[in-house]
């Protein structure tokens, strides 16, 4: 699980080096502008994805958990808790307004 936990935060720390390398190039403003208009529409599927109107079908296979998946109560909850605290802040740190983006299912 710990290889899990490293790989996932190089994932994360590769994406945001390329936002920032994106953000640098001439056409930065331009994609900054594009990214605040269409952050409201991502943030709104990713919720719709990890926090389901309706209860799962079929009960989480603990099976899964060393593959590091979560039960989606348990996305629903971490996505959740760093919406606000790590990627609204992360993305205002490159201009983009994340908050004004914020998902209403989501509303602090």
């Amino acid at each position: 699980m710990s290889e899990f936990r490293v790989d996932e935060v190089r994932h994360r720390d590769f994406g945001w080096l390329v936002l920032d390398w994106l953000l640098s190039l001439p056409q930065g403003p331009a994609l900054r502008e594009q990214i605040t208009r269409e952050l409201g529409a991502a943030f709104t599927r990713l919720c719709r994805a990890y926090i389901p109107a309706t209860p799962p079908r079929a009960p989480f296979d603990e099976r899964n958990r060393p593959w590091g998946l979560m039960s989606i109560a348990e996305y629903a909850v971490a996505l959740e808790r760093t919406l606000p605290k790590i990627w609204v802040p992360r993305f205002e740190a490159h201009g983009i307004d994340a908050a004004r983006a914020y998902p209403p299912v989501l509303s602090p």
